[in-house]
């Protein structure tokens, strides 16, 4: 068997082991015009898939650069693919945002191949990466400090985004090119210590070969074993969210006995406060302190979790409650918010009760229209049903437990006199006790 067809049967039972795209599939390749993404096209297209190029002028390296845009055109001509290019003054890019050209090249990639995606109809995205790059990756996020997801490099699939040459060496890939005869670009920039890759490539690598001279086939396994581990973790994951946490309001609770019932709660709020904008430093600092003094704060960038007695509160720093006023001028029905309805109507006494908090039936001689939906405030103060005096609502929301979230979301129903007839969801006024045995009631009701 050929060196060509040998790497392309490899290619398609990789492809199709790992079900990373089928023939009906359109792909779109990143194609810098170096050997890996060369190869990657060629083959694929040999195997009769449907693909198209997308290349990005970086403008970096003068009319070295040019002349790869130039490769790149006459190599999709040569082999019937059509191509998208795209040129970014990338200097300019780089000092306007004060970040790394590594950085901004990268960004600036995914954005355009997302576009094209979105544009053109395309269902996968392809890029070159092969098992070099991958241990490469490991070993650049392994020496910053990672966690699972780090330690196994680069995901042989991310969404949409896939990387069919995970499975082969930079030996493998050129030898593939040699017996193809194929002609690519060299960037003269992978000859440079300076990015931190190259020095991982130049340098790093060739000290763990003289450790095992099959390094980088041997990871290959390793990257299949922390990618199954990966797959797990995120399905216990998701699995162990379903107990421990709920929403209500745009806020997450969780509750601390489930979650010190998992097996390492440490790394459950690892991984589930990630996206919060939290490091592992800080998710262990808050396993530690899970039965602390409530009140106790853990801030992100853009949220915290507080402890609340029995829950952590998940939440938005710049989460605050929206401005509510509405007047209610006789009975029916009154949207409040987006999703929140109230309905006030008469109905027949035949039951006082109601077995929801935010259901409430009421003395018809206690209100007096317009009355007024609106959000407690500093100095709000009603007389609970069956207390002889009355009592500030602050108070009234801190004895019955209110987290500090949730108070922002309370609210009050007032009389036309400003009287305060029910703290909504909490405590009902004496105001509206109902006496002797009348015909109807008023039931209020949010839903």
């Amino acid at each position: 068997m050929s060196a060509q067809t040998e790497f392309e049967k490899k290619l398609l039972e990789f492809i199709t082991d790992n079900q990373l795209f089928t023939y009906k599939d359109r792909l779109l390749l990143a194609v810098s015009g170096g050997l890996d993404s060369v190869v990657m096209t060629v083959a694929l297209t040999q195997l009769g898939y449907q693909t198209a190029i997308a290349h990005v002028n970086y403008q970096l390296r003068g009319n070295e650069s040019d002349e790869d845009e130039q490769f790149i055109i006459h190599f999709a001509k040569k082999y019937g693919v059509n191509f998208f290019i795209k040129r970014f003054e990338t200097k300019k890019l780089v000092v306007a945002c004060k970040k790394g050209i590594q950085e901004i090249a990268r960004h600036l990639r995914y954005q355009w191949l997302e576009e094209l995606h979105k544009a053109h109809g395309f269902t996968r995205i392809l890029t070159a990466h092969h098992l070099g790059d991958a241990l490469e990756t490991s070993i650049y996020q392994l020496a910053k400090g990672c966690g699972i997801k780090g330690a196994r490099g680069i995901p042989l699939k991310k969404g949409y985004i896939v990387r069919p040459l995970l499975a082969f060496t930079r030996e493998e890939i050129e030898a593939y090119a040699r017996a193809s005869s194929l002609q690519w670009r060299e960037d003269s920039s992978n000859a440079s210590n300076y990015y931190t890759r190259n020095f991982i490539r130049q340098q790093i690598v060739p000290l763990l070969k003289q450790i095992n001279p099959s390094v980088i086939k041997s990871f290959a396994d390793t990257h299949q074993r922390l990618s199954d581990a990966v797959n797990w973790l995120q399905a216990a994951i998701a699995d162990a969210e379903q107990q421990v946490v709920h929403e209500a309001n745009g806020i997450l609770y969780l509750n601390i006995s489930a979650l010190e019932s998992l097996p390492s709660p440490r790394l459950f709020l690892y991984e589930y406060l990630k996206k919060f904008g939290f490091n592992y430093k800080t998710a262990a600092l808050v396993a530690q302190h899970l039965r602390g003094q409530s009140g106790t704060r853990f801030l992100s960038a853009t949220h915290e979790v507080c402890l609340n007695r029995e829950q952590l509160i998940v939440s938005p720093l710049t989460t605050a409650a929206p401005t509510l006023a509405v007047t209610v001028e006789s009975f029916g029905n009154y949207m409040i918010d987006n999703q929140t309805v109230v309905s006030i109507r008469l109905i027949e006494a035949t039951d006082v009760h109601t077995n929801n908090r935010y259901t409430v039936r009421v003395n018809p001689a206690a209100l007096r229209f317009p009355l007024l939906i609106r959000q407690w405030q500093p100095g709000d103060y009603m007389q609970p049903l069956g207390m002889r005096g009355k009592k500030k609502i602050s108070d009234i929301l801190t004895d019955l437990k209110v987290s500090r979230q949730e108070k922002q979301f309370a609210c009050v129903l007032c009389n036309a006199d400003g009287q305060i007839l029910w703290l909504v969801g909490y405590r009902v006024s004496e105001i509206c006790r109902i006496t002797d045995f009348p015909t109807s009631v008023v039931e209020i009701s949010f839903t």
